[in-house]
């Protein structure tokens, strides 16, 4: 899985050792996988047998070869998120460039190593842009997309969601 010391990301890597009985899970993080920030994640695993960290950086070709190396599916969590950006060229610097980039690098590793399954987690984010937009009966589907946040000017986030989950349902069409 991608992205697990995140919050998302470390509540999957704690519900998979918890309650299913995968016999182990590969999770990437940023950066050292020594490293004392990764303590907590580390500890939902005291013996070590189930859980093993790679280093994986969204926007580095091959980085996911070798932790989908053996598995079976991926579990995309990795999003790169910021609120640091002081204009539109930095927001898509940071975030909306990056998350797509990320999601072709995944798909390439998981076609590479074969992997049959692919979850990726999405955000109301990418389907929603206002709330009231489709009326307050709306039921969203698979078929409904974001159409207030094309770009980031209104709100980063919701772009880079939008943008990067359309990226992934374009490369597995």
């Amino acid at each position: 899985m991608t992205g697990a010391s995140g919050y998302v990301g470390g509540a999957v890597v704690s519900y998979l050792l918890t309650h299913t009985d995968v016999p182990r899970i590969h999770a990437t993080v940023r950066g050292d996988v020594g490293a004392a920030r990764y303590d907590q994640l580390r500890s939902l695993d005291p013996s070590q047998r189930r859980l093993r960290l790679f280093s994986a950086d969204l926007e580095e070709p091959n980085a996911f070869d070798e932790p989908c190396e053996g598995c079976s599916a991926i579990i995309h969590v990795a999003a790169p998120t910021t609120l640091r950006y002081r204009n539109m060229e930095e927001a898509y610097a940071s975030m909306v460039d990056p998350a797509i980039r990320g999601i072709e690098n995944v798909v390439s590793s998981v076609e590479k190593m074969g992997l049959r399954t692919v979850v990726l987690t999405s955000s109301m984010a990418a389907v929603q842009g206002d709330g009231w937009e489709r009326g307050r009966e709306h039921v969203y589907t698979e078929r409904d997309w974001n159409e207030c946040n094309e770009t980031p000017e209104k709100n980063a986030y919701a772009c880079m969601k939008l943008r990067s989950e359309r990226r992934c349902w374009e490369l597995f069409e």
